[in-house]
């Protein structure tokens, strides 16, 4: 329904139009004057339709109202206001459209007029608005494409290195949270973040054997591997709309005093983004893993900085570096601490609230502060999937809160573990950072079997977790749980079949629901229902959960082998854990990949599509062959 108010000193205009709109089936608000327009207006959402506004007022006029009111309202949406005037002064018109009318309607009017003159002008400023909305729509889809695409990219260099898993990401990481602490505004964070995930792309051409190699380089082999800054810069230079992009990555590996490569730059030379981030990935390097040695003691990685002050390092850089070290207390800055302790997810997440911005979701949830609505819109791809998975997320509270204390009752530790992981890893998703935090110290409790630990701390995690069900219950819908119907796959035979294997119905739903427009999918909560529907139907792929109760991952792929012997169907991972232990233990089931279950919509289907080319691919040189 159109909502109009009127503002007019003449009671008997006030009544009169009040009477012709809402003949129409209009919603009417009648005031009388400026100031109790302005103070109605005050604090309210949502907002009018329209205003129509008298000129002639005591105290505040017409016109003193609308500038005061564009004050009020200023940053947010304009309500569109036609003025009423009895006057047909030209100067008066000229002055009202340039302070922001729409419209003028002269008294006394025809109904008829004036009805069409008010829906057209709401017709006009509501296609306006939707257009408005459509464009930031598409803004924000660019730039996590963007983003996303840079991610994936630099998984794919980081994949060329065994001992490197995640190191792209944690440069990014650290480059990010030293230009904070250097005053960067949002837009050079941004920038910088993205320079540090791409600073290695020049390995894509050194030979995977010297890149992978776990003896001491020969001359020639350094050579090699000292060109990929260069190469890094030729791949990255024609990117103009982001010109600095190839700074990172040919000037990374610079020294302050001259004798770093590939260009011997010094001092000031080198721009600072490059003295970030060659910091950032140094300290990387030290805390890492390596083929012939652990990461470095914490305080073996202090004295190494100190000593490159001046020298390798920009002192005010490194002095940044170790401020950061030093408050970083329990080691958690290092490959596999980082990534557990969530602190990649941090940065990466901080990024994208300057990428992305907000959209228009229901007031609910801009009132909940257990809700980090940016992420979860960012996470999920869009409003509508957004809002898919908060209304499953809340359906399934009852019942997972009831095999939480189940198993606490039975002190089934690893059965509590995997519901605990599978709750962190969808609470994430949804954008509830806090109860995902719970979860996953909850998780990490189970795993070293600590019961008092769990028991101590699961009452506080269960009451916030059914508070937030509670909370989110509003928005539940029975008919969210069954996105991915019979009559969805209709015409999609000829599509690639896919099967979805999770415990959680969240992920099944969502992830069910951004593949369905690509791919059949065929769902199932545990692997016991996936492997009996293989007598019949051959999937193109498998994406399987990775932690499950009863048959995990793990044993779902050995009973495949098992019974299958001679077939040979592609599986990837998802899960929720990207640490190294974690990560090499699913490979040594000769998975086609993994995805994290957190990756948001994009990197999922990227990931997807990038190995259905890959098949595509391997299928042509067969043909050849």
């Amino acid at each position: 329904m159109d909502w109009v108010v009127i503002v007019d000193d003449d009671a008997e205009n006030l009544m009169r139009t009040g009477a012709i709109l809402s003949r129409e089936g209009m919603k009417v608000t009648k005031l009388s004057s400026g100031n109790q327009l302005l103070d109605y207006i005050e604090g309210m959402s949502p907002l009018p339709d329209l205003i129509l506004l008298d000129i002639l007022m005591p105290r505040l006029s017409g016109f003193e109202t609308l500038k005061a009111l564009r004050e009020k309202l200023q940053g947010s949406y304009e309500i569109p206001v036609i003025f009423l005037t009895g006057s047909d002064d030209m100067e008066e018109e000229k002055e009202g459209l340039t302070i922001g009318a729409v419209d003028f309607i002269r008294k006394p009017y025809y109904p008829e007029i004036l009805i069409l003159r008010v829906k057209r002008t709401i017709e006009l400023a509501r296609l306006r608005k939707d257009l408005s909305a459509q464009v930031e729509k598409k803004t924000r889809e660019n730039n996590r494409l963007t983003l996303h695409v840079v991610q994936t990219l630099a998984q794919a260099i980081d994949a060329k290195d065994t001992y490197t898993n995640g190191h792209s990401g944690r440069v990014a990481a650290y480059s990010r949270e030293i230009a904070t602490r250097l005053g960067y505004d949002d837009a050079s964070l941004d920038e910088i973040y993205m320079m540090g995930l791409l600073h290695d792309v020049g390995k894509i051409g050194v030979p995977d054997a010297i890149i992978n190699k776990p003896d001491r380089l020969t001359d020639e082999e350094f050579e090699e591997i000292k060109k990929h800054p260069a190469v890094g810069d030729r791949i990255l230079k024609n990117i103009k709309e982001m010109p600095k992009l190839a700074y990172g990555a040919r000037w990374h590996h610079e020294r302050m005093d001259g004798r770093g490569y590939p260009d011997g730059l010094s001092g000031a030379a080198i721009p600072e983004e490059a003295r970030i981030i060659a910091v950032a990935d140094s300290y990387d390097a030290m805390t890492s893993n390596r083929s012939y040695r652990k990461a470095l003691p914490q305080n073996v990685v202090r004295e190494e900085l100190i000593k490159g002050r001046g020298t390798q390092f920009d002192e005010r850089i490194a002095d940044v570096m170790i401020r950061i070290l030093d408050e970083d207390v329990n080691y958690t800055m290092r490959e596999g601490a980082a990534e557990d302790a969530g602190l990649l997810q941090t940065i990466e997440e901080d990024t994208v609230r300057h990428i992305d911005g907000m959209s228009g979701l229901p007031a609910l949830l801009s009132e909940l502060s257990q809700l980090d609505t940016e992420l979860g819109l960012y996470l999920c791809g869009d409003e509508e999937d957004y809002l898919d998975a908060l209304s499953i997320f809340a359906q399934s509270v009852p019942i997972k809160l009831q095999k939480l204390n189940d198993a606490l009752a039975k002190e089934d530790l690893p059965g509590y573990k995997t519901l605990v992981h599978s709750l962190k890893s969808s609470s994430r998703t949804i954008g509830a950072t806090v109860l995902s935090e719970m979860a996953r110290r909850l998780e990490k409790a189970a795993d070293e079997g600590d019961l008092g630990i769990v028991q101590k701390r699961a009452p506080e995690f269960s009451e916030a977790y059914k508070e937030l069900g509670n909370l989110l219950a509003p928005l539940s819908d029975p008919e969210a749980l069954r996105f991915v119907t019979e009559m969805d796959q209709a015409g999609s035979k000829d599509k690639r079949k896919v099967f979805l294997v999770d415990d959680d119905p969240m992920f099944l739903t969502l992830f069910g629901h951004w593949l369905s427009e690509e791919y059949r999918v065929f769902e199932f909560e545990d692997g016991a229902s996936a492997l009996s529907r293989l007598h019949d139907t051959t999937p193109d792929l498998i994406l399987l959960d990775y932690e499950m109760p009863g048959m995990d991952g793990c044993d779902f792929m050995q009973r495949l082998r098992e019974r299958y012997p001679d077939r040979d169907y592609p599986v990837i991972f998802i899960t929720g854990k990207n640490d190294r232990g974690h990560v090499e233990h699913a490979l040594e089931y000769k998975p086609e990949g993994y995805i994290l279950k957190t990756s948001g919509k994009e990197t999922v289907l990227s990931r997807i599509r990038m190995f259905f080319t890959k098949v595509l691919f391997e299928q042509s040189l067969t043909d050849e062959g």
